[in-house]
């Protein structure tokens, strides 16, 4: 009898004690995953009521003010899953930039998981040739160092800015892993690095390995771009244009740890080196001290306290994820405008006042509805081969190659820059998708040729191909 008594007693104190834990863990400032292994479906879901979100809809008011004070393009805030703030044009597809080495960071990691690729090859294994020939030390950079941007290569790369080029110390001032720099040579030297240890491109593989299995909405196969100059280097640099609310799906998957939908992509260890600087103090330059730390293709810092890691690409665009917060923040520069630069700090201070806004775990069962995009019907596009084929060919200039062409409906504009579908204005006059540029079609007796129209700020307010 006693001890039914004590067992009674003992449910008694452990149920007492269920129940304080749920109204301290309910009350708790400190936000908590709802659902670690919850991921968005093929369409964002969205709080219906920001009252439900844990985040105090008065102070997003001020999230909201401060983007539109800073020139962004879009905002695209997740919170456990699910659409927090949408603003400006999410769906709109910007160029990405150097976000797209964190993209390369998670094919790397997933193929590292599978046991297809070798972090401590070097560069001597791989057999990696180059315009100029490696030097032996050069040749003991690992693929892993690659990765660290600490290959100890300081050779001339496809796509570097005039800061990465200042940043570059002389040839062989440091050996493989003695010092980081953010170098274009070891970024782009991984794209070629991971065909020869695979067998497919790394294109190839974002497709299918990240875009498809995130059940990303707006990329199209014309979104991509790769670069080559065999006169600077062998190793191609890559580009794409992606929207905001897609680049949300990526951050998602390394919210979740690497995991997708029960199904461990990223290794533990792998994550881990994501989220971890690896940059010291004595190493920093001008990117570290404008942005943070560095690890595996990711810049890491703290907001409010809070760990984070980012991708990041020249704008600045910002993809950052929050653990502890269970938050995925994209923001987006627009780079199609020439020379658009937003200060880091100024994003950083938008963060601030986003996890300020936070006061708690979202309601066990939120008001949700069904994210509506604000999309142009596919039709806009829809050209007559007819009107079109007075437009198709090559044109020269001295801005290089473009070629316009006709696709499946559609009349595309292709140039050193990427790929574009041009939208009908008038019978002469279109805009290009995404970047908005203008396009006059006039007639010429000579070859084909392209030519740029310049406003008093020295953006492109026009472009000319006559035909």
């Amino acid at each position: 009898m006693a001890l039914d008594a004590m067992a009674a007693f003992t449910k008694y104190l452990m149920l007492s004690m269920s129940f304080l834990v749920l109204a301290c863990s309910h009350n708790s400032p400190n936000p908590t995953h709802q659902s670690e292994s919850y991921f968005p479906t093929a369409q964002w879901e969205q709080y219906a009521d920001l009252n439900d979100s844990g985040f105090s809809p008065d102070k997003l008011e001020a999230v909201k003010k401060h983007f539109q004070s800073i020139g962004g393009a879009a905002l695209f805030v997740v919170h456990d899953g699910k659409v927090l703030l949408s603003l400006g044009e999410p769906e709109r597809r910007f160029r990405i930039h150097s976000i797209r080495k964190s993209i390369m960071s998670m094919v790397f990691g997933i193929y590292q998981n599978k046991g297809k690729i070798n972090l401590d090859k070097n560069l001597y294994d791989l057999g990696l040739k180059e315009v100029v020939p490696l030097t032996d030390t050069e040749m003991q950079a690992t693929v892993f160092d690659l990765l660290r941007a600490r290959s100890g290569v300081y050779l001339d790369a496809l796509g570097e800015t005039n800061e990465m080029k200042k940043n570059k110390p002389t040839r062989g001032a440091f050996k493989p892993g003695a010092k980081w720099v953010y170098n274009n040579w070891d970024f782009n030297a991984l794209i070629s690095i991971f065909k020869k240890e695979t067998g497919i491109s790394l294109v190839q593989a974002i497709e299918k390995e990240v875009f498809s299995p995130l059940q990303f909405e707006d990329y199209r196969d014309w979104d991509k771009h790769i670069i080559k100059n065999n006169k600077v280097s062998l190793h191609p640099g890559i580009d794409y244009k992606l929207s905001a609310r897609d680049l949300a799906r990526f951050g998602m998957l390394h919210l979740r740890n690497g995991n997708l939908k029960n199904q461990q992509l990223l290794s533990s260890q792998w994550m881990k080196w994501v989220k971890t600087n690896q940059v010291a103090p004595n190493e920093e330059n001008s990117w570290s001290k404008l942005i943070g730390g560095y690890s595996l293709l990711w810049w890491t810092f703290p907001v409010e306290e809070s760990p984070s890691f980012s991708a990041v690409g020249v704008g600045m665009n910002f993809l950052t994820v929050i653990p502890d917060r269970d938050l995925v923040v994209v923001f987006r520069v627009n780079t199609f405008k020439e020379n658009f630069f937003i200060h880091p700090d100024k994003y950083k201070h938008l963060l601030k006042l986003l996890v300020g806004a936070q006061s708690g775990k979202p309601s066990l069962n939120p008001k949700l509805s069904t994210y509506q995009p604000h999309k142009e019907s596919e039709n806009a596009y829809k050209t007559s081969r007819d009107k079109a084929s007075q437009f198709v060919g090559d044109y020269t200039s001295k801005f290089g190659q473009h070629r316009v062409y006709y696709h499946n409906g559609f009349l595309f504009f292709e140039s050193p820059l990427g790929t574009y579908r041009l939208k009908s204005k008038s019978d002469a006059f279109y805009v290009t998708e995404d970047s908005q540029y203008l396009v006059e079609f006039k007639p010429t007796e000579t070859t084909k040729n392209f030519d740029l129209v310049f406003d008093k700020k020295g953006e492109v307010s026009k472009v000319v191909l006559y035909y």
